[in-house]
């Protein structure tokens, strides 16, 4: 789950760049902002990919607790 998030993170921000290749070369060198859109995520939704990564970091988290416990 961890690599399926962190890979669709890493589409996201080359999806991003390439936009603003795309719109550096159409107005001829001027940089103006790209403004994130939710097509780029799962289902449109960026909450989800939010939800999915607080659920790993709790998971991870609750993991480490347990094993120093048990240690």
């Amino acid at each position: 789950l961890l690599l399926a998030v962190g890979a669709k993170l890493e589409h996201i921000m080359i999806q991003l760049a390439k936009d603003v290749q795309e719109q550096i070369n159409g107005t001829g060198g001027e940089f103006q902002p790209v403004k994130p859109s939710d097509d780029h995520f799962w289902f449109k939704s960026p909450s989800f990919v939010l939800y999915l990564i607080h659920f790993i970091l709790f998971q991870n988290a609750f993991e480490i607790a347990i094993f120093f416990w048990i240690w």
